[in-house]
């Protein structure tokens, strides 16, 4: 008997994202903010899943942060974020049972978790490339968020504050709090002292414990062109280059590549804000570049990446569209100079052939040399000229930059410089 295809529920992810975004700002909003607790909505948010007793509520601003963080994440299919929330639920449930006895809350949290597991094969995507820069990221970008946030759970209560410490102080407290330490502040009430110390250190905590996770697991680079790869890729250049003229920048070595089944194309590509840009026509054999788009979205669908190309030919557009079901927009044109059969001569050329004896009246010069042919001091010159030219270290040539200049490996790329009146 032929086994039927598992139902595809494509809406579970974009909405268990939202859901999780909604819960974890509301859950933030119980736990920051008293008067939001009173109100209907407050009321009706301590049904929804993460939200831990009133309590507990510093539990519930931990709670509501990492619903936050996560929420793009589900949307994108992430397996991990999956694993993460379906920890988070029961836990919200149990604790929403143990210490406050609703079981209302409790029931919404594990109605949620079951649809979570019934639908897990919506959750299918591999997290993407990572470095050790992103925990550095994660610790700013978190350390921001829990001094914005430390210093509304420590205002908010004002009325408890003992005297009126001044901006300075609060700040202290707020630094010291996240560290898990007393701060210059004191409330009059217990209560709300031990509400801010919780809060506060669990921020910390929180930050300390995925900034470590993020530093500690293994690290896979985020876009790499290995010496093998890029051997096989200049061997491909050298049989097939001759027809795209973007080709040659497929060498970068800040892209990945993937490879056709059959090893005769591949396309070079880099991972940007979870889109899959691939740069320009696969390199290789015409006939292969079908099986390496194939590839090509196969790798972005495993990682819930957008998939996407720049710089394209109209033949490469052809083939992307009805491989990859893509829509071509046309950006321009590339200008193709004959130099065999060009000339200044005619009425047409007459502004451009005014211009040309202007420049060489004034002394300027032209040359076109292999980059190979080049002494070391004047790569040093010319480099300098193209930083000072560019005004800034972003590079922005993705499919039409090298992105490096005078590397022994291209020695045969044309340089053309301009030299002034001596």
């Amino acid at each position: 008997m032929r086994e039927r295809p598992p139902i595809s529920r494509s809406w579970v992810p974009a909405a268990a994202g939202y859901s999780s975004l909604v819960i974890g700002i509301l859950d933030i909003a119980k736990a920051v903010v008293p008067p939001f607790r009173e109100t209907r909505v407050g009321e009706i948010a301590g049904l929804l899943p993460g939200t831990i007793a009133p309590i507990a509520q510093a539990a519930s601003l931990v709670m509501g942060v990492l619903l936050v963080m996560l929420a793009h994440a589900l949307r994108r299919r992430k397996v991990r974020a999956w694993r993460a929330v379906v920890l988070l639920l029961p836990l919200s449930a149990l604790i929403e049972l143990v210490h406050t006895r609703r079981v209302a809350g409790a029931a919404v949290s594990v109605l949620v978790f079951a649809v979570l597991v019934v639908n897990r094969r919506e959750f299918h995507a591999l997290s993407d490339p990572r470095t050790r820069w992103r925990s550095l990221w994660n610790l700013l970008l978190m350390f921001a968020l829990d001094v914005a946030v430390g210093w509304v759970v420590v205002n908010v209560h004002s009325h408890a504050i003992v005297g009126d410490p001044g901006l300075g102080d609060r700040l202290r407290h707020v630094l010291l709090g996240l560290a898990g330490l007393e701060g210059p502040v004191v409330y009059s009430s217990g209560r709300t002292a031990d509400l801010v110390y919780f809060s506060l250190a669990g921020l910390g905590l929180l930050t300390a414990v995925t900034t470590a996770y993020l530093a500690l697991r293994p690290e896979r680079p985020v876009a790499e062109l290995s010496p093998e790869q890029e051997r096989t890729v200049r061997e491909m250049l050298a049989r097939h280059g001759a027809r795209d003229s973007l080709g040659y920048f497929a060498l970068r070595r800040d892209k990945s590549v993937i490879f056709s089944p059959s090893g005769k194309a591949v396309i070079a590509y880099r991972v940007v804000a979870g889109v899959m840009l691939a740069s320009g026509d696969p390199v290789g054999d015409v006939e292969a570049w079908p099986g390496a788009i194939r590839r090509f979205l196969e790798e972005a669908a495993r990682h819930a990446w957008v998939p996407a190309v720049i710089g394209c030919s109209e033949a490469g557009g052809e083939v992307w569209t009805r491989e990859g079901d893509l829509s071509a927009l046309e950006i321009g044109d590339e200008a193709v100079v004959e130099t065999a059969g060009f000339t200044l001569q005619g009425r047409a050329m007459r502004n451009v052939r005014q211009m040309v004896n202007r420049v060489e009246r004034a002394g300027y010069t032209c040359r076109i040399r292999r980059a190979g042919t080049l002494s070391e001091t004047e790569r040093k010159l010319i480099r300098e000229a193209a930083d000072s030219w560019r005004g800034t270290e972003t590079e922005r040539g993705f499919s039409m930059a090298l992105g490096r200049f005078g590397d022994p490996a291209d020695d045969e790329c044309v340089v053309v410089t301009a030299h002034g009146p001596r």
